[in-house]
């Protein structure tokens, strides 16, 4: 008779008899009805243990999971305090984990999970010391610690290590970093919930950092406790409409008008009014609340350049910046369609780093190109600061290139500066793309780009970024001095008005001076362009 699980056979029961029809029709359903019973059992059996595994183990690497490490670590920490032995807590968070999900896919990232769990059982000999606690976070316990520079080596030798060499995945070489975060007990903490805090404090701040790791400090308690309290206040300035829209006008160097707009977005928190931009873009990039905040930046920005038509204002393109934590995401062309939706004249443009693109090139160039075919402009903003090829640039869908304000500082006492702007120029008008310096705040900084024959700047020398009724006032008034100083704003510098004369005025830099400190910087160029 077969005993049948889940409409699978898995075992026969043989019952011998010591003659044909030794049992009768209701003896053979009582054995029926027994195999029935012992198939139900076996069933319930392999479920309830199967129900076991995945309780306390994580079915894609066959690694224990929080719950039992949690369990074992804390019996590992009652016979080390008896034994006055130092642990340490080491958690293992892989980089760039979620854009090898978004650009290969699921399958070939639950791939490189099991392979990096492979590598880490290599090092880590008792396998009840090893984890997998959330999506890309590994822990690890190391018993018998003698101090912190101990544990350093081992995090280095065998964790950064037995993780350096590259995984082939799908076909391809993938190469992996971490970040770790290390507590130790009982230095740290002596509770396995205080030490596992400590721990995950240290991998946040070696996330913000250039460290590979670091080992927890109490300090950072504080500064974890400000971090969430900051993350609820951006919750919910999200939920409260709090974040508003500044506009940094660009001028062009040719007739000294507003060419375009670059859309700022700024924290309006009631309890302390504008909050700088470096203390919670991060923050938002980090927590994947940016997507949401950039996705309402492009819908404002939208919104206000249909506003400024209405008013019979002919407002210029408005740049937004995009972060890389949009630009990953699968639905990233969507929600640009969706921002634009109805708008046949939406004036967007979207601001994107070098950096940014050169992380999935090929995935890159087939966004930008559906974009751009929506008419939507696309410039590529701190250019010179990345690692761009100029292969690529060539196959970019791009309408513009940004030069970094680190490139324009100190063009007038730095050659190579002056070298490097006249290049980045040369080169995007051979490919046909508009030139914007960034960070021009000086007379002499934009008298050199005029020179140079730059397209166009943007920085505090005209204006610095304004509120959407400041900016109204400046588009009303463009390229007239008089009206944009009446409306509260930086009246056009004289260096951006066309001059038909050969000086600049009193004080200022003669054309024929300018051009000539130029060329002085020539063979530097050459020596560049090739």
């Amino acid at each position: 008779m077969p005993l049948v699980v889940d409409d699978k056979v898995v075992a026969l029961c043989a019952l011998f008899a010591p003659g044909q029809g030794f049992f009768d029709t209701d003896e053979l359903a009582l054995l029926d009805e027994l195999a029935a019973d012992v198939s139900f059992a076996l069933d319930h059996i392999a479920k309830e243990e199967k129900l076991n595994y995945l309780a306390y183990y994580d079915a894609l690497t066959g690694l224990p999971n929080r719950a039992l490490f949690d369990d074992r670590m804390a019996q590992h920490l009652r016979a080390a305090s008896h034994e006055s032995n130092k642990t340490a807590l080491v958690l293992i968070d892989l980089e760039r984990f979620r854009v090898i999900n978004d650009t290969l896919g699921r399958s070939a990232a639950d791939d490189l999970l099991k392979l990096v769990a492979e590598r880490l059982q290599s090092v880590i000999f008792d396998r009840d010391s090893l984890a997998r606690i959330h999506a890309d976070v590994f822990a690890a316990l190391f018993p018998d610690i003698k101090d912190e520079a101990d544990i350093a080596r081992l995090v280095e030798e065998k964790i950064i290590g037995c993780l350096s060499q590259p995984f082939t995945i799908a076909g391809q070489e993938l190469r992996v970093s971490a970040k770790i975060g290390v507590a130790l007990f009982p230095d740290d903490a002596t509770e396995p919930e205080a030490l596992f805090s400590g721990a995950e404090a240290a991998l946040r701040q070696a996330k913000g950092s250039s460290d590979r790791y670091l080992f927890y400090a109490r300090q950072m308690n504080a500064r974890v406790a400000e971090r969430l309290k900051l993350e609820n206040k951006l919750q919910r300035a999200l939920e409260r409409d709090e974040f508003v829209l500044f506009y940094q006008p660009k001028v062009d160097l040719s007739t000294g008008r507003v060419a375009g707009l670059e859309a700022l977005i700024r924290w309006n928190d009631p309890d302390v009014g504008l909050v700088m931009p470096m203390l919670y873009i991060p923050l938002l990039e980090e927590t994947g609340m940016i997507v949401e905040v950039g996705t309402w930046a492009m819908k404002r920005a939208v919104s206000q350049y249909a506003a400024w038509q209405a008013a019979g204002l002919k407002p210029p393109p408005i740049a937004v910046n995009v972060s890389a934590v949009q630009l990953r995401r699968k639905d990233f062309v969507t929600s640009v369609q969706q921002a634009i939706a109805g708008k046949p004249e939406h004036g967007l443009d979207l601001e994107i780093t070098e950096s940014m693109i050169m992380e999935d090139i090929e995935s890159c160039i087939e966004k930008l190109k559906t974009i751009r075919d929506l008419g939507v402009g696309i410039s590529i903003d701190d250019f010179g600061t990345g690692h761009s090829s100029l292969r690529y640039l060539t196959r970019l869908p791009i309408t513009a290139l940004k030069i970094d304000r680190a490139f324009v500082q100190h063009m007038a006492t730095n050659p190579d500066d002056v070298a490097i702007v006249s290049t980045v120029i040369a080169l995007a008008h051979n490919l046909n793309l508009k030139v914007i310096a960034e960070g021009v705040e000086t007379e002499e900084q934009s008298k050199f780009l005029r020179l140079l024959r730059c397209d166009e700047m943007q920085g505090y020398l005209f204006s610095k970024p304004v509120p959407a009724e400041q900016a109204s006032a400046l588009l009303a008034g463009a390229g007239n001095p008089g009206r944009a100083e009446a409306a509260g704003v930086s009246g056009l510098p004289q260096s951006c008005v066309p001059r038909n004369d050969g000086g600049d005025g009193e004080g200022g830099m003669r054309k024929d001076e300018g051009e000539t400190r130029i060329m002085n910087h020539k063979l530097r160029m050459k020596t560049l362009c090739l």
